[in-house]
């Protein structure tokens, strides 16, 4: 060989870019070359490499790359995942670099002669083989393999190019291509989902796709909003979960700076010690750094799209071109989103124009649909009907505004400009709120939908009342400037037909003070035409002593951009003076930027006649004013003084009066409650029903005579017996509730008492007759005997039981005495008891036979009692028995049995004594079992393990095979380990003294799940966790049993996310179930059986570790407390495991 494969491996990966520019240089370029690359990635070549480079091989013939690649960008630095490796005629590696012996899965010392062959699938070989001639033949070659490793595990698609070194020797380039056609399969996914999306949702999959198709953790499009800052559209971060808020991103000492300047940087590493003044990128702790910038279609730069990584990157040149495209979709977006912008902001203001000509011109604006309802009610409106606009908003107008004896001719005339006849004007009256007629004239016209059909109507109307007189000159005017209205877009027909109809005079002055508009009233007031005003100065218009401090004012209104309004006086054409009364506010044309001053005036020099008498009207008003406040002072007094509570509040519940006698049963100041809703004096269950009654009032509906209760400062409940008023205004509207209020607290409890004694009384009255009546049906529908008997031993009552048992009927006993009941043979000594004993001193229980009518002997056993009978003073007896015949019975058959049972109870005392002994000398061998298996077993263990740490502390002199057998033995020994623990563990749970008590489950849970919170740490675990019962149980044990469930749902829910972990119980029979639920890998439950078992496993401990003793002990410990397990599962859907406690048991 004339050269080295590892020298050639290295220099191909660092001076890949190099190489490439100067392919058909020979070595003195190439050496120079060499010493550029190596200053600026000294890490990318090795000592082999650099005296390669002194000896001055030719290696431009060998390491020219076929593969075109993206040029590396200055800031790039990277490393080509290229391996080498060199066949000789019999297809048999001579030699191969590091890279390609990581790829092929072969040991550097093992690749002399190995066949390549074996790295081929068999469908590859024939392929390959062909490749290789025609290298051997032309020089080189190119194709593209599928290779694979020495044992098959990792199969990839490899780039290669052949070229021939000597007659039979080839030298092979390999590149796994995997990753790039993986990434072009995520580079089509991004163009295919992104194409048809806009706006922000165009934004947010773009950065998350980008992340997904680059492996980057973040990814984001910025907006420049400044020089030195951009601002985020869309930021995807993987490591938080997706989509992050936006932030704003200083651009000075980040990379994002050079971006900015137009040029597109990649940095592979170390870009947090490249840029140490960029915060963010400190504060994420970023690796990696990717930036492109997005310009509009003129060039203009208006943003960058970035890709961050916390780990080192290798550049991905395929995704340069879907880059480049993406940010030019992205300028095209961000520029449309611009446009939408400032389109949007034109129509605000194109609105807020018109908003501004409607709302201060002192014309009347209706605008009504073709059924009539009214859509717009301007302020003028509003001022000369008295009605606000959301009285009428909706409703047809002639309802409220127009008198009944004109209202046919008024629709009529709706129905004509409906029709499509318009503009039109006409006169009629309106009806104000408070009852009196004005007089308004009218100048209708339509929009138009797009089908020509009538939209809307819009009246402009002026109030004429004063100026009926002019009625016939307003009227032409008004016609005049119909017929000059022109069809025009909606929005701006609309806007220029309310400035023209409008009988207000509306001037508009831009900057240097000249008038731009002048609208047809402007012309009638000042006897100008628009012609001979348009472009002049508004000086014009104004009396020529106070034209300087005027046009000095409007100048100054204009550069402050404040509204205004004000009496002036008017310069007409022939020189009159008018007086008008202006209402000016400025506008900012959005487009050209410049103010314009619009002025909407009404002529008041008739209105000025009328000044000296509201002078005095005023004057008057001052005087009623005043009688006002006398009037106030002396209704104060009697709020002050009443004995009575009174609370005036407002219609939002709000106190705004609160007097002494309030103050002093509530507890509460009035400053204290002043303002705030009187809703608070009241319990919380009364307060919704409180706010609806004063609703309620709103329409009217006042109540008086309802008591609710207050509660006092100290907490205490009154009882207020309440007669409520409202004041309403003029329109209708209530403007206050006044409650005037009793304290009844204590008439409430009197009532209150007297209701519950009478309640009491009648409950009392029909328990009694409730009691009687089931006495009674004791009697007669009791199974027992129940005899009753005089003092002389007559019989007075005979129930059903006496008679089913006797055979007697009670007509054929009462009255009779009772000892034709009693047998023969105790009949003497019945009797004589009987006659002998007190009836104060009767005996309770009695057994004696009873003589049947058949003449059968049935035996009684008798509870027998005496009581006074109310209405005759005399002792009666009363005897309730129980047929005992059976029983008797039963007891002699019986006493036969129990002197059985002693004779077999002497002997079973004798065999337990006996199994007891034996039981003793098992524990004791299990005890000595326990201990040799604890210190026997546990010794040689000991060894093992102290002698492979010996062995692990010179593990660097050994053969890697030999260490990783030492790794299998300390592992096997600490498996036998905890083995040898849980045997034990298991062994003892069976004989371990179980100490009973009241447990709460909730605190056993508690502290097994924060014993087992470290498996848990760092894992999206969703814990259902509900309420758990009290049970008798051995704290100890059942812990255990917790800890064996948990930690095998957390062991076994490792792969899910999130995992999801329900621990819960359910009331069963006889006792309680406690389950453990989880969404892990689960089992098949054909294999259930094998689950509590000792050492019995359904997975491989590679997968899930364990010694499979767990759930045997969870077994063992709930059949000890009586209980049961059960388990129900599926495969990777996971398992349900329960355990049944009994009941609690005191």
């Amino acid at each position: 060989m004339l050269f080295s494969l590892p020298v050639l491996s290295r220099l191909w990966r660092s001076l890949n870019k190099t190489i490439v520019l100067a392919k058909f240089f020979m070595l003195p370029l190439c050496s120079t070359i060499f010493s550029n690359e190596h200053r600026r990635c000294p890490r990318s070549l090795s000592p082999a490499s650099r005296s390669t480079q002194k000896k001055g091989i030719d290696l431009v013939p060998f390491l020219q790359p076929s593969f075109s690649r993206t040029p590396v960008r200055q800031t790039m630095e990277f490393q080509i995942r290229t391996a080498l490796g060199v066949l000789d005629q019999d297809l048999r590696l001579s030699d191969a670099d590091t890279r390609l012996c990581e790829i092929l899965g072969i040991e550097s010392n093992s690749v002399q002669s190995c066949p390549f062959e074996q790295f081929l699938p068999d469908e590859s070989k024939t392929d390959f083989r062909r490749a290789v001639t025609h290298a051997l033949r032309d020089g080189s070659h190119e194709t593209s393999i599928t290779l694979q490793n020495g044992d098959g595990s990792y199969v990839f698609v490899a780039d290669m190019q052949l070229r021939r070194l000597a007659a039979h020797t080839v030298l092979i380039q390999v590149v796994d291509s995997t990753r790039a056609r993986r990434i072009e399969s995520s580079i089509r996914s991004l163009a295919r989902e992104t194409a048809p999306l806009t706006g922000q949702a165009f934004f947010d999959s773009v950065t998350e796709l980008l992340a997904e198709a680059t492996g980057m953790r973040i990814a984001f499009v910025g907006r420049r909003i400044a020089n030195d800052r951009i601002r985020t559209i869309s930021v995807w971060d993987d490591a938080r979960g997706g989509r992050v808020d936006d932030f704003e991103y200083e651009l000075k000492g980040s990379p994002c700076e050079t971006v900015v300047a137009n040029d597109p940087c990649f940095f592979c590493d170390s870009v947090c010690r490249r840029f140490p003044e960029d915060a963010l990128l400190q504060q994420m702790q970023m690796e990696s750094y990717q930036g492109i910038p997005v310009h509009s279609v003129a060039g203009e730069l208006l943003g960058i799209i970035v890709l961050l990584h916390d780990r080192p990157m290798e550049p991905i040149p395929e995704l340069d071109p879907t880059l480049t495209l993406l940010a030019a979709r992205a300028g095209a977006e961000m520029e449309r989103m611009e446009s939408e912008r400032a389109l949007l902001e034109q129509l605000a203001a194109d609105q807020n124009y018109m908003s501004t000509i409607l709302e201060t011109t002192g014309a009347l604006i209706i605008v009504v649909d073709h059924d009539g309802n009214i859509i717009t009610f301007n302020r003028g409106c509003e001022e000369t009907s008295g009605y606000s606009r959301d009285e009428v908003i909706g409703k047809p107008f002639w309802k409220h505004l127009i008198p009944e004896d004109e209202r046919p001719a008024v629709i009529e005339a709706l129905k004509s400009l409906s029709a499509g006849h318009f503009p039109a004007t006409f006169e009629n009256h309106w009806v104000r709120r408070d009852g009196t007629m004005r007089w308004i004239s009218w100048s209708n016209t339509c929009t138009l939908k797009p089908d020509g059909s009538v939209d809307l109507v819009i009246g402009t109307g002026i109030d004429i009342t004063e100026k009926k007189a002019m009625q016939h000159d307003l009227l032409q005017a008004n016609e005049e400037l119909a017929e000059q209205l022109g069809a025009v877009d909606q929005e701006r027909n609309l806007r220029k037909q309310i400035m023209e109809t409008s009988g207000a005079i509306v001037l508009v002055v831009d900057e240097e003070g000249r008038l731009i508009e002048f609208n047809s009233a402007a012309e009638l007031a000042t006897g100008y035409e628009r012609t001979e005003v348009i472009g002049q100065s508004a000086a014009l218009l104004v009396p020529e002593r106070l034209r300087t401090v005027t046009m000095t004012g409007l100048k100054e209104r204009l550069a402050s951009g404040s509204d205004s309004s004000g009496e002036y006086v008017l310069l007409r054409k022939d020189g009159q003076k008018r007086w008008i009364t202006w209402q000016n506010s400025v506008y900012r044309e959005p487009l050209l930027g410049r103010r314009l001053l619009i002025s909407i005036g009404i002529d008041i020099t008739e209105r000025k006649k009328f000044e000296e008498e509201q002078q005095q009207l005023f004057q008057q008003i001052e005087r009623t004013f005043q009688e006002i406040v006398r009037e106030r002072n002396f209704r104060q007094q009697i709020l002050d003084t009443a004995a009575a509570i009174i609370c005036v509040a407002d219609t939002d519940g709000n106190v705004i009066e609160f007097n002494r006698v309030a103050e002093e049963i509530s507890g509460y100041t009035k400053d204290e409650l002043l303002g705030k809703p009187y809703f608070i004096l009241l319990p919380p269950d009364q307060r919704d029903s409180a706010r609806n009654r004063l609703k309620q009032m709103e329409d009217g509906d006042v109540e008086h005579n309802i008591v609710y209760p207050w509660l006092t400062r100290s907490g205490d409940e009154r009882h207020i017996l309440w007669s409520n008023s409202a004041f309403f205004d003029r329109q209708g509207g209530m403007e206050f509730v006044i409650g005037t209020g009793i304290d009844i607290t204590e008439r409430v409890e009197v009532e209150r008492v007297r209701e519950e004694l009478f309640e009491r009384l009648q409950n009392s009255l029909q328990e009694l007759q409730r009691e009687r009546e089931f006495r009674q049906s004791i009697v007669e529908t009791s199974s027992a005997l129940i005899i009753v008997l005089s003092e002389t031993g007559q019989i007075i009552e005979f129930n059903r039981g006496c008679e089913e048992v006797s055979g007697y009927r009670r007509d054929e006993v009462i009255g009779r005495h009772f000892s034709f009941l009693i047998p023969v043979d105790e009949g003497h000594h019945v009797m004589n008891r009987f006659a002998e004993m007190p009836l104060k001193e009767i005996e309770p229980n009695v057994e004696n036979g009873w003589l049947t009518k058949s003449g059968d002997i049935r035996w009684i056993l008798w509870n027998n009692s005496s009581v006074t009978d109310p209405q005759t003073g005399q002792q009666i007896i009363i005897g309730t028995g129980i047929d005992i015949t059976e029983r008797k019975k039963a007891q002699k058959e019986l006493a036969t049995a129990y002197e059985d049972l002693k004779l077999l109870n002497d002997h079973l005392e004798d065999r337990v004594r006996e199994r007891t002994m034996q039981l003793q000398a098992a524990n004791q061998e299990l005890e000595a079992f326990s201990y040799s298996v604890s210190h026997d077993l546990r010794a040689p263990l000991r060894h093992i393990t102290g002698f492979i740490d010996l062995i692990h502390m010179k593990a660097f002199e050994l053969d890697p095979q030999l260490r990783k057998y030492l790794d299998i033995i300390a592992d096997s020994a600490k498996r036998m380990g905890m083995l040898i623990d849980d045997l034990l563990q298991f062994s003892r749970m069976g004989r371990t003294e179980m100490s009973q008590s009241v447990v709460d489950l909730n605190t056993l849970l508690a502290r097994v799940i924060n014993d087992l919170s470290h498996e848990a740490e760092g894992r999206n675990i969703d814990w259902h966790i509900a309420e758990l019962p009290m049970v008798r149980c051995d704290p100890s044990m059942i812990l255990l049993v917790f800890q064996n469930l948990i930690g095998n749902a957390l062991k076994f829910t490792r792969n899910r996310d999130p995992a999801v972990i329900e621990i819960f119980s359910e009331q069963a029979e006889k006792g309680t179930t406690i389950h453990v639920r989880d969404n892990g890998v689960g089992f098949d439950m054909q294999y259930a059986d094998k689950l509590f078992g000792v050492f019995q496993r359904l997975h491989r401990a590679e997968e899930f570790e364990g010694t499979g003793i767990g759930l045997a002990n969870v077994r063992r410990i709930v059949h000890r407390h009586g209980g049961t397990v059960h388990v129900v599962a599926a495969l990777n859907e996971g398992a349900d495991f329960s355990f049944h406690l009994p009941e609690l048991r005191s």
